[in-house]
């Protein structure tokens, strides 16, 4: 027999409940089952009772509570051994109606669901969940990230991850569809061969990635941004490696075949594009240490940022008025006296 005093005093194992099970077919006792374990009469006696199921066809493997006083019960189910197990007509029928076994899969099963409903919801007072919420919802409509709510909320102590498995679970009225980016991330199908470019390996990624990482931080990636088919204008980005400063220029004409669905980009105007990006670069970035490009940008080079803010008419917004969403274009557009987009 184990040593009750070598045991660790921790949760019951698979192996643990199986000796449980063993021990109660053959009719032990609880202090020679326990002993056998190195765990205490109490514990096991609780481990039975609890994590006890129903024997019956219809609802067997469902937790077994209290047994109903108005029906004709079996002494067995009232006290120790709690359960059928070793009785000499178990597994037959034996005419009444509520019976109970322990079964170790079974038992086992429950326990890791209580485990697991046991850190399931917040662990904090109502009026402070609320506030977390009502921050957190402001933040999701407009467009923010969980990491970009964290960094711009250190003092609610929350990790994005923590926010990521709360949306999850649909806490705060919300869910996955919330986040901006995480609805447009495909599911993952495993490692596939790069498919070849059409414009050459000169110009591929991994071209770029030899010219060395000095000049890669001061490289400028340039791509388009195409509405629909029938749209004669389109889009020009430039990101800004070094401060991830993201530019957008309307172009009047396009010579791209993609298309992609949305906003027609012929109603566009150039105080749109102003309008997107300093809402767009206003936003809190991981990579630059929670400053937004804007930010970085002032203080890297503070004549380069007023000279683009004044050629491209970007603004510096605070955190709680940065906006990734149409509503924030709509807004402007409304205030000029322009029809929405969209």
């Amino acid at each position: 027999m184990k040593s009750m005093a070598a045991k660790r005093y921790d949760r019951l194992t698979k192996a643990d409940r199986r000796a449980i099970e063993a021990g109660l077919r053959a009719r032990k006792g609880c202090r020679e089952i326990a002993a056998s374990i190195g765990r205490s009469p109490s514990t096991v006696a609780d481990e039975v009772r609890r994590n006890r199921t129903w024997a019956h066809k219809d609802c067997r493997g469902m937790r077994a509570g209290s047994i109903p006083e108005q029906q004709r019960r079996c002494e067995h189910l009232l006290r120790w051994p709690w359960v059928c197990n070793g009785c000499p007509a178990f597994p037959r029928p034996c005419g009444r109606k509520h019976r109970c076994e322990y079964s170790a899969i079974f038992a086992q099963a429950l326990a890791d669901s209580t485990l697991s409903d046991a850190r399931r919801g917040i662990n904090a007072r109502e009026e402070d969940f609320e506030r977390i919420a009502f921050t957190i919802r402001d933040d999701v409509c407009r467009g923010m990230s969980p990491e970009q709510i964290c960094m711009a909320h250190p003092h609610l102590g929350l990790a994005p991850s923590t926010l990521y498995r709360w949306i999850g679970r649909g806490y705060f009225g919300m869910s996955n569809l919330d986040l901006r980016r995480k609805v447009g991330y495909k599911p993952r199908k495993g490692r596939t061969a790069p498919k070849p470019t059409p414009h050459g390996p000169e110009r591929s990624y991994a071209a770029f990635c030899a010219l060395g990482e000095e000049a890669c931080a001061r490289a400028c990636e340039m791509d388009t941004a195409i509405g629909r088919a029938a749209d004669e204008r389109c889009l020009l980005t430039l990101l800004l490696r070094p401060c991830r400063l993201q530019l957008v220029m309307l172009l009047e004409r396009k010579s791209a075949d993609e298309t992609a669905r949305g906003i027609a980009f012929d109603g566009l105007e150039r105080a749109d594009c102003a309008t997107v990006m300093s809402h767009l670069n206003s936003e809190p970035r991981p990579s630059l240490l929670g400053m937004s490009p804007l930010a970085m940008l002032r203080a890297a080079d503070a004549e380069a940022y007023e000279a683009l803010c004044c050629a491209l008419g970007m603004v510096e917004l605070p955190y709680g008025k940065a906006e990734m969403t149409l509503d924030a274009v709509n807004r402007e557009r409304k205030a000029r006296g322009a029809a929405p987009l969209g």
